[in-house]
């Protein structure tokens, strides 16, 4: 018959705080990729939003009057639809003809290691506004 070993006194004591220990460290390195992943996408999505305001607030584009702009707001806005058609872009233009052209972008982040966790974080969408002035040389 085999016999168990009881463990007393100071054997099995590091088990226990090794894997709290474990358990901590992968819970905040799941954190810290989750909130690194999330930083790529706001970084890059206000990138291309200032991006695409600048280009349709550029001097050549303005001289070139209002169906130019019209035409660079609808192009701008399908390259954004186009790069970012996964993560169900709402892109809206201010007003066109005012002294500052604005653009705002919102998207679904889709970074998430673990489901339902950038609900949770309040982190479920990135919206950024880009604000550039006209360049319009007399």
């Amino acid at each position: 018959m085999v016999r168990l070993r009881r463990l007393r006194g100071e054997n099995a004591v590091g088990v226990l705080s090794t894997v709290f220990g474990l358990t901590f460290f992968l819970g905040f390195l799941l954190f810290a990729t989750q909130l690194s992943l999330r930083l790529y996408e706001s970084s890059s999505l206000g990138s291309d939003a200032y991006r695409a305001a600048r280009i349709v607030a550029g001097d050549a584009i303005q001289r070139a009057g209002p169906a130019a702009v019209a035409a660079a707001i609808a192009e701008q806005t399908a390259i954004l639809e186009h790069r970012y058609q996964a993560l169900q872009p709402e892109i809206r233009w201010g007003d066109p003809t005012a002294d500052v052209v604005v653009l705002e972008i919102t998207i679904r982040t889709h970074a998430e290691l673990v489901a339902g966790l950038d609900g949770v974080l309040g982190l479920a969408s990135i919206r950024r506004t880009a604000r550039v002035h006209r360049e319009i040389e007399p």
